[in-house]
């Protein structure tokens, strides 16, 4: 999301988690929690290749497979301003030597970065330069109602 020239913003929530990223460039992020899910609906939102991949993992790691893979495609789809009405079967994410890639009909460049908050989730940011912050802040929910008192107030 654009807020003005230099400063872009989004916004992720699963679970017990609410994620936020700011840029100087569009930017994209997606957090979500690891539990059980029917694989079936990989058919349906991933490419064929993607779906083939996720099915050759071992059964025990294929929802943490899933989950990882959702993540970086939505962080993408947010960072180009489509979000989820860019549908997910239209571009596959490959891995490389350089990190995770989207392979889309354009080809731009974007860069992605996953982070380990918490055992139990998967978080994945995207961005078209390779200037991600090492490390993430966290905040209570005292502190974030202090903070947004302070805003508010100046």
């Amino acid at each position: 999301m654009k807020t003005d020239k230099n400063l872009h913003f989004n916004i992720s929530h699963s679970g017990a988690w609410v994620v936020c990223v700011t840029h100087d460039n569009e930017i994209g992020i997606d957090i979500e929690e690891v539990k059980l899910i029917d694989l079936e609906i990989a058919k349906f939102v991933f490419s064929k290749r993607e779906f083939q991949d996720l099915m050759n993992t071992k059964a025990l790691r294929r929802p943490e497979c899933f989950y990882e893979l959702w993540t970086l495609k939505e962080s993408f789809v947010k960072a180009i301003g489509k979000g989820l009405s860019f549908p997910f079967d239209s571009f596959s994410m490959k891995l490389d030597s350089a990190g995770w890639r989207p392979i889309t009909e354009n080809n731009e460049i974007y860069y992605f970065r996953q982070y380990d908050i918490d055992i139990s989730y998967r978080m994945a940011v995207c961005t078209k330069n390779n200037n991600f912050c090492e490390e993430v802040k966290f905040l209570t929910e005292e502190s974030l109602s202090n903070l947004m008192l302070s805003v508010y107030q100046n």
